[in-house]
């Protein structure tokens, strides 16, 4: 069975399971907390199997996404693109195949806007980056977290600084659209005409260089009907709200081979803003952050213009430290799910006449490293970095959309504006020429390995053809598989939950028929249910510290908690005064060796960021056992009253029996002095450490614009050593919580395992409430009981 078809199997069984003991009939004897618990559990279920796999293209601006996706589903001309910066928001394509040729989007789209805790934490963001760069021109921070305090800052002491007047624009389009529609900020979707969408909302909202924000906050505006036809102003006003818009794309079989694959599963393929994009640059950033956790795949763009863009490489990394928790991938997987797409290969000008002349066979090293090549080498070396692949090859695809229309059959327009001065049909065939010549190249070299399968795809039809076999190979491998691990823990616990029902109703039907039995049966159902408590406890123990919204009392994620900590520390660092001192003075006049400077402060921050780490994941544990202690505080008084006047005499005779059923519903499972040391670090200090032995600072004390270039040498290295340690930080808290948490499941596991069965329930049943001429499991009802569990099956 496949995992698209467990998928579809689980969800089946969840929803029999939940109607089977949640009709009217069962509803109105079953427990209302218990009967509440199952249908919450059904609907996790049924969102986390209805959840689509996702797929997103990440790079920097004008590296071509949009009309790379609408190329893959058919039509380059889908999504809106220019020669400038263009996507606004994130778009979410989800392509359903229908007969014909058309590619079309299915009219209304749908447009979500934040909700009240995406927005605060949008705003707490922005507002972190702008003062963090204030401090750089030693400008105090906000008085407070309010649009008033923020508004006068901004007013008063961010404007005075030319170097901050884009960030502060962004921050006031915010406060504006907040302030004048807080009605929008529900997180409810809005249904709107696509091309009203498409036209006012996707592309980037830029305003003059020279605009002053309106520093007096707007009025609030009237709710408006959004199902229908909306003022383009409206749009522009709103589009700093936006969180995503989901758009439903009409798609040929042949532009989307997934659809033979599936069984009733949706892949989304999401496009991104542009990296550096400067109008909405805290936003997008905050989008993709916020987005990262719930992704599958990544497709980095690498633009051959720009091969050496560090953005791509720091999502990556950022990608592969995530971790779903059991079940799911890691970070060693997680890589493995990142994938690089060399966009706009057409625009590389470089040609090797002599490897495609020549006959004789190659390697991929041979092409890589030709003297003529320098730029596919730098492409096809980010393509690796990207991948952390050795051999990129299975994971990189080389595409164009401009060779994939010159190669085609027939003459349709041109999918992209024609250069300048250029002859469609001389451009057509100068593209398609170029194309077949990497194609006689790649044809040298024996099987896929390396950059020749990429580059032979590339010949035969632009690489659009292994770009949808990778979306599809990794929406079944890496996609499919984190969505069945990500429902089977949901479907374990509905299991559990209807098992415990299903006890129940046979009880109270037992207990309707036998009231001589009433005292005896109810306790067996509490017993029963402290054994499905333990199981739960278990399952939930890892599943809960490890979801992207676990938080922590102070309302910030651990990652968060750790990334504040720990950049904040390497910032305050002596030597960055010291470098901007010798930048301002003029002093930086040769190479500075940064190894010897900044090693020590480094390993003093990597070894902060994992204590902070360990800290920050023994924090997430005992909050969980907080928070699960509440939900077990009314278990031993039930337990208690159950027994009554028999208690006294149940605990002389049977302490251990009644000392496992309490332990069962209370939280102490691990001892404070059995918690182990944290486990060491795999990595030292220097192998994570990001710079050379001989890094040095790129001074240019003879540009006119040597100072502000320098400082922004300095600001990147800030940044680049921030990011390391932070990392550090969490693979440590990462580490910490698989050792606890293991250590907790193996404990209420060995609970479980040793207690009392139901023999030995019978047994206590008997000595403390006497024995009686029926047992419970002989009565019809606890029969059928027997029939309808043997039913559940594996997947």
């Amino acid at each position: 069975m496949t995992d698209s078809q467990a998928i579809k199997a689980m969800r089946a069984e969840a929803v029999g399971l939940a109607g089977e003991v949640l009709g009217d009939n069962e509803r109105a004897v079953l427990d209302t907390d218990l009967a509440d618990r199952i249908a919450a559990a059904h609907r996790r279920v049924l969102a986390a199997a209805d959840e689509p796999v996702t797929i997103a293209f990440v790079g920097q601006f004008t590296t071509g996404k949009s009309v790379l996706l609408g190329a893959l589903l058919g039509d380059a001309g889908l999504l809106p693109a220019t020669s400038n910066a263009t996507t606004g928001n994130i778009t979410v394509l989800r392509p359903v195949v229908v007969p014909g040729e058309r590619t079309q989007v299915r009219d209304p789209v749908e447009v979500r806007y934040f909700d009240q805790e995406t927005l605060a934490a949008c705003k707490r963001m922005m507002v972190d980056e702008l003062a963090a760069e204030a401090r750089r021109f030693h400008l105090p921070e906000p008085a407070g977290d309010g649009w008033a305090e923020i508004t006068d800052w901004c007013s008063r002491v961010a404007w005075t600084v030319e170097d901050l007047w884009v960030p502060v624009r962004e921050l006031i389009g915010l406060r504006d659209a907040a302030v004048s529609y807080p009605w929008l900020v529900t997180g409810a979707p809005a249904r709107m005409p696509w091309q009203t969408v498409r036209d006012g909302l996707l592309p980037i909202v830029a305003r003059p260089a020279a605009h002053v924000p309106r520093w007096e906050p707007p009025p609030q505006r009237p709710p408006i009907t959004l199902d229908g036809p909306v003022d383009p102003a409206f749009l522009a006003a709103t589009a700093s709200l936006v969180d995503r818009v989901i758009v439903t794309v009409e798609v040929p079989a042949r532009c989307w081979p997934f659809e033979r694959h599936r069984v009733d599963d949706d892949v989304a393929l999401l496009d991104f803003p542009g990296r550096g994009a400067s109008p909405s640059e805290m936003r997008d950033r905050f989008l993709l952050r916020n987005t990262l956790p719930h992704l599958n795949t990544i497709m980095v763009l690498i633009d051959p213009e720009r091969p050496d863009s560090s953005d791509p490489g720091r999502i990556r990394m950022d990608f592969a430290q995530l971790d779903h928790g059991p079940g799911g991938s890691g970070p060693a997987r997680r890589r493995d799910a990142v994938l690089a797409l060399i966009s706009r290969f057409d625009r590389l000008e470089e040609s090797a006449p002599d490897l495609a002349v020549d006959r004789a066979p190659l390697s991929s090293a041979d092409i890589v490293n030709h003297p003529h090549l320098t730029g596919l080498k730098a492409l096809w070396r980010e393509a690796e970095r990207a991948t952390s692949n050795a051999d990129a090859g299975d994971a990189t695809a080389i595409v164009s959309v401009a060779a994939a229309w010159a190669l085609a059959d027939g003459f349709a327009p041109p999918p992209i504006r024609l250069p300048a001065h250029r002859d469609p049909a001389e451009w057509r065939a100068s593209i398609a020429h170029a194309a077949r010549m990497w194609g006689q190249i790649a044809g040298r070299v024996p099987g896929e390995q390396g950059i020749a399968g990429p580059l032979r795809d590339y010949a035969s039809d632009g690489g659009l053809g292994r770009l949808r076999r990778l979306v599809t190979r990794h929406a079944e491998q890496h996609g499919l598989t984190q969505k069945h691990s990500r429902v089977l823990p949901y479907l374990e616990e509905l299991r559990l939950l209807v098992g415990e029902a299903r006890e129940r109703l046979g009880e109270l039907r037992d207990r309707e028929a036998e009231a001589e039995v009433l005292d005896r049966n109810a306790f067996r159902r509490l017993v029963n249910a402290a054994k499905t408590e333990v199981a739960i406890s278990r399952g939930r123990c890892a599943v809960d510290v490890f979801a992207p919204s676990f938080t922590l009392e102070s309302g910030r994620t651990g990652a968060v908690a750790i990334q504040q900590t720990v950049t904040a520390a390497v910032f305050a660092w002596r030597e960055w005064e010291r470098l901007f001192n010798a930048v301002g003075t003029g002093a930086a006049r040769s190479g500075v060796t940064l190894n010897s400077d900044f090693l020590g402060p480094f390993t003093e921050a990597v070894a902060l960021a994992r204590q902070r780490g360990v800290e920050t994941a023994d924090e997430m544990i005992d909050q969980w056992l907080d928070a699960r202690e509440a939900e077990l505080a009314d278990w031993l008084p039930r337990l208690q009253a159950a027994l009554g006047d028999r208690r006294a005499g149940a605990r002389e005779r049977n302490p251990e029996f009644m000392g496992k059923v309490a332990r069962s519903v209370q939280c102490t499972w691990l001892p404070e002095d059995e918690i182990p040391d944290p486990e060491p670090p795999k990595d030292p200090v220097e192998r994570i450490f990001p710079l050379r032995a001989d890094r040095a600072l790129p001074w240019h004390p003879d540009r006119a614009s040597a100072a502000e270039s320098n400082q922004i040498y300095v600001i990147r290295l800030r940044r680049e050593l921030a990011a390391s340690a932070v990392r550090a930080g969490h693979t440590a808290m990462a580490d910490r919580l698989r050792q606890r948490t293991t250590l907790l499941q193996g404990e209420l596991g060995r609970l479980h395992d040793t207690f009392p069965d139901g023999s030995q329930i019978e047994a206590f049943l008997d000595d403390v409430f006497g024995p009686t001429r029926y047992h419970a499991d002989r009565s019809p009802a606890a029969a059928a009981s027997k029939r309808r569990r043997g039913e559940v099956k594996e997947i």
